[in-house]
């Protein structure tokens, strides 16, 4: 008769966590891998001579900056309205319309004739993936209670890694068999015929309205969220507070200067390390993309050991973004010193796993700032500026390998960028966040 009971309880449990993990917690993962897929593996392009010759970018590194940069400045100005927009008609819509617009205009990338173009279609792209930052906040708020939203986000944040990783082998594949331009489309196919009917079947603007979800996990999410307003969960109290009231606080402006730091690491990292590899530790392109998404696998594991080590046991985000952005720096440091390709490929493999740590926690924290209610507003104000400033890294380092013929000096402002969201997040420490 126990066992029975003990058999019923544990079926209970699956099936009350099922829709909230297997359903929207997968849904934000591949959306972040199918459209980090198009967007990260541009770094991909810019390593292939016939992409360079048609887009007339040979010799100028400044401009193949500009155009990794370009569709950033785009994500990061409309990034300050689509969180109002995302508080108004709801999460699952605004993401459903970016999929299918964005899908699109990735697909017509393909057809790009020269420079200006191309640069115009990322711009569009970038406008239309804008939302994607504070609609995955958004959802994760909706659907997860606190002591679940650090491994919640290391789901979906993994689409951040696992994206170039499908996206550089997919992508290097077919400029190898077929050109750039196939690969370019055959992403767009891909984000239309897969996100577009996950996000309309797998999910809903909140538990309540999902018509699958069982009595028992509306019942468990309800009950864990109303006590992450009390602070009977054991994490800080999240108040529901005025827009003054949430940018008086300094606690906000910290986590916000490591997001921004972290944002233009990651695309400046990922658009051009490839070319990196190719160019200055001479691997054919195929092996440079083999050695990068390597990296960016490996980088993974960071996020779900983060994820798991802050809800379950520290019940602390700061000490790891902290330690994670600290040990980042170092082992950049030395990967781009390393002896060997392998060694370099290594190094950015640490790099990555220490960096998805931090970025992990670090994103977990915005969501102290405020209720779900707003919290598509107080990300968009955020995120908006973080990614607008992001998109200068790209670009920078690009005028720095102009200025100084190589990349070492870009790489070591890498270095000290991690330094400082280290400091940043050791004040929150500190602060007991």
């Amino acid at each position: 008769m126990d066992d029975v009971l003990l058999s019923e309880s544990v079926s209970t449990k699956f099936r009350s966590a099922s829709l909230r993990w297997w359903g929207v917690s997968l849904t934000l993962l591949i959306i972040w891998v199918v459209s980090l897929m198009d967007k990260i593996t541009l770094g991909v392009f810019i390593a292939d001579e016939p992409f360079l010759h048609a887009m007339g970018l040979v010799g100028k590194p400044a401009a193949i900056g500009l155009l990794l940069s370009s569709f950033l400045v785009a994500y990061g100005l409309t990034t300050f309205v689509i969180g109002f927009v995302i508080d108004r008609l709801g999460v699952r819509r605004v993401l459903f319309w970016s999929m299918v617009v964005s899908g699109v205009f990735e697909f017509l990338q393909g057809y790009a004739g020269n420079l200006n173009v191309m640069i115009l279609l990322r711009v569009l792209l970038g406008i239309s993936q804008a939302c994607l930052i504070p609609a995955s906040i958004v959802m994760t708020a909706k659907w997860f209670p606190m002591k679940e939203r650090a491994r919640a986000q290391s789901v979906w944040l993994n689409g951040i890694n696992l994206g170039p990783v499908a996206g550089i082998l997919l992508v290097t594949f077919f400029i190898a068999h077929a050109g750039w331009q196939m690969a370019f489309k055959i992403v767009g196919i891909l984000q239309l015929i897969v996100t577009i009917p996950m996000i309309w079947y797998l999910t809903a603007e909140t538990p309540a309205d999902h018509p699958r979800i069982s009595a028992a996990e509306l019942k468990y999410i309800e009950t864990e969220k109303a006590k992450d307003l009390t602070g009977e969960s054991g994490f800080p109290k999240i108040k529901q507070r005025s827009l003054r009231q949430v940018f008086s606080d300094n606690k906000v402006w910290l986590v916000f200067l490591a997001w921004i730091l972290d944002t233009m690491i990651f695309f400046t990292i990922a658009g051009w390390f490839v070319k990196y590899m190719h160019d200055i530790r001479h691997l054919s392109l195929s092996s440079a993309g083999s050695f990068t998404s390597f990296s960016f696998l490996i980088g993974v594991v960071g996020m779900l050991i983060a994820g798991q080590l802050s809800d379950r046991w520290l019940k602390r985000r700061a000490p790891i973004s902290t330690l994670g952005y600290a040990l980042a720096a170092v082992c950049l440091f030395f990967a781009t010193r390393a002896a060997t390709p392998l060694g370099a490929a290594l190094g950015l493999a640490l790099t990555m796993t220490f960096k998805n740590m931090a970025s992990t926690t670090t994103t977990t924290m915005m969501h102290n700032s405020t209720a779900s209610m707003n919290l598509g507003t107080v990300n968009a104000i955020q995120v908006g500026p973080s990614n607008l400033l992001a998109a200068f890294g790209p670009w920078f380092f690009g005028v720095l390998i102009g200025l100084s013929g190589g990349f070492a000096d870009g790489f070591n402002g890498i270095v000290v960028l991690f330094a400082i969201s280290a400091l940043s997040c050791l004040f929150l420490w500190i602060q007991k966040q």
